[in-house]
């Protein structure tokens, strides 16, 4: 999913229209604008407060709300925790567009905390999974600190 955001190839409602295709222009998760890539993860307000759970203070975690590659690469601390700040990023990104998905599909709209609460639970249940192999204390400090683990 991170890869196709970063390569805007995203079949966005935006492009189905420049395919032809007769579709609703507008931003099924706020209403507020048509739906574009840029929009769904850069400006919709409902993406916004999942983000904004994420980065919250359970989770000390904190990124930026673009696809920035050189960022991601030259984010200080080990590589625990950057592989954790990315796991939740990136599960904020499948989850936005499965989000939408279900919207525009079933007309189910699930609140913005509960899809950041999913993403965290499964960067959790991943953290929980490899818990033997982290063996330094201090990402394993970082990791409860933050409620990961």
């Amino acid at each position: 999913m991170g890869w196709l955001v970063a390569h805007e190839a995203l079949n966005t409602v935006d492009k189905l229209i420049s395919y032809g295709m007769d579709v609703d222009a507008g931003c099924l998760l706020c209403g507020q604008t048509n739906e574009s890539l840029n929009h769904l993860y850069f400006a919709c307000q409902d993406k916004e407060e999942s983000f904004d759970v994420l980065r919250s203070k359970d989770t000390g975690c904190s990124f930026p709300l673009v696809i920035d590659l050189d960022w991601w690469s030259s984010r200080g601390g080990t590589n625990v925790q950057r592989g954790v700040q990315i796991a939740l990023f990136l599960g904020a990104i499948y989850s936005i567009w499965y989000q939408r998905n279900k919207c525009r599909l079933d007309a189910v709209l699930v609140h913005p905390n509960q899809i950041a609460l999913q993403v965290i639970e499964g960067v959790r249940n991943r953290t929980r999974g490899r818990e033997k192999e982290i063996k330094n204390a201090n990402d394993v400090n970082w990791l409860c600190h933050r409620h990961l683990m």
